[in-house]
């Protein structure tokens, strides 16, 4: 097992252990989710944080600022604090998607990634949830993300199988046949 799900799983026993309720969960993951990619996205917390030029005590102020301004629950807290201890903190975007599949996992189902050209309605990532649910036997919870290069249609992977319904591939099976065909007649 990765260090990101030993963590991961470490947090969500915690959440069982206390009998969270999923809302509780639900929100814990979004603010673990929300940390780490600030934590990516912003070079001087990163450093602040992940560096060794920070103290112990300054990055408690950090970390308890951030707690302060976004009311994390107390497990998450806790949670933070020994990731912050054990030197996690570059792991927290690994640690928090492996906590989301933890979590799908739980009760039966599977986490995909669902990728588009753009941001898709809720009832779309509805619709297609219930589409691979029914075809895999199994509940389906998508991650989203927008990638603009992949020009339209969606691109989906479930269960380290990625179903490609992109333009982008499209036009290069399209290419591919066209070389194939050019070279095979000369």
């Amino acid at each position: 097992m990765s260090v990101a799900k030993s963590y991961a799983s470490a947090l969500f026993l915690a959440a069982q252990a206390e009998k969270l309720e999923a809302p509780t969960i639900a929100k814990m993951e979004a603010d673990l989710k929300g940390f780490a990619s600030e934590l990516v996205k912003n070079r001087e917390l990163r450093a602040a944080l992940v560096g060794p030029a920070t103290t112990t005590s300054e990055k408690h102020a950090i970390v308890k600022a951030f707690e302060d301004k976004l009311a994390w629950h107390p497990s998450l807290r806790n949670f933070l604090n020994l990731a912050m201890r054990k030197g996690r903190f570059d792991s927290l975007p690994e640690i928090a998607q492996a906590f989301a599949q933890v979590r799908v996992e739980s009760s039966g189902g599977v986490l995909g990634l669902l990728e588009s050209a753009d941001p898709l309605s809720d009832s779309d990532v509805q619709q297609l949830s219930e589409a691979f649910t029914k075809k895999l036997g199994k509940r389906v919870e998508f991650q989203c993300q927008s990638q603009p290069g992949l020009l339209a249609g969606v691109r989906v992977t479930v269960a380290g199988t990625t179903y490609d319904g992109t333009l982008k591939a499209q036009l290069n099976r399209l290419r591919d046949k066209f070389l194939e065909t050019s070279t095979s007649t000369h």
